[in-house]
């Protein structure tokens, strides 16, 4: 056989060397595919831009409430054995007691009726669904209201947990 650079070899000699005339092409072929898709790849790593990742969703920092604070809350309740609870809850603090009011009628059902409730509150820092924020517990009944950042109170249990599905809170006066 006749390459076009004047080397003559025969196909035997080529299969003797284990090289065959497609192998030593292919060889010659690759190393000239090679090189443009390295520089092309480099090239194209070297264009790419580094964004900086969104910031993480901001969560509102809720401030405690103040030193000297009174304030008060309203909303129903879903009730399961009536048409709803009215709830009514003030808190007040000074420098030295920190004391709440609530009032609570039921609606309807077996036995309608108000009910008040006094004692010492306090505010501590809490979860409720998963959500960092304050909670107002009522000591000596044991309940305890997550402080949302628009101001409203949802009733919550002692593991965080929501006790009104669908959402119901009290809003502020």
């Amino acid at each position: 056989m006749i390459f076009p650079n004047g080397r003559t070899d025969s196909c035997r000699d080529t299969a003797k060397r284990g090289i065959t005339v497609y192998d030593a092409g292919m060889r010659r072929l690759s190393r000239l595919f090679i090189l443009p898709v390295l520089v092309a790849v480099l090239g194209l790593a070297g264009c790419r831009r580094d964004e900086p990742e969104p910031p993480a969703a901001a969560v509102p920092v809720l401030a405690p409430l103040p030193e000297a604070f009174e304030g008060e809350w309203r909303g129903v309740l879903p009730c399961t054995d009536c048409a709803g609870i009215e709830v009514e809850l003030t808190l007040q603090r000074d420098a030295t007691m920190a004391r709440f009011v609530l009032l609570e009628r039921y609606l309807g059902g077996a036995a309608p009726g108000d009910y008040r409730s006094e004692g010492r509150w306090r505010e501590a820092a809490c979860r409720a669904a998963g959500e960092p924020g304050l909670c107002i517990e009522l000591y000596e009944f044991g309940l305890r209201w997550f402080r949302h950042a628009d101001g409203t109170l949802a009733a919550i249990d002692s593991e965080g947990r929501v006790l009104d599905a669908d959402g119901a809170r009290l809003q502020r006066l």
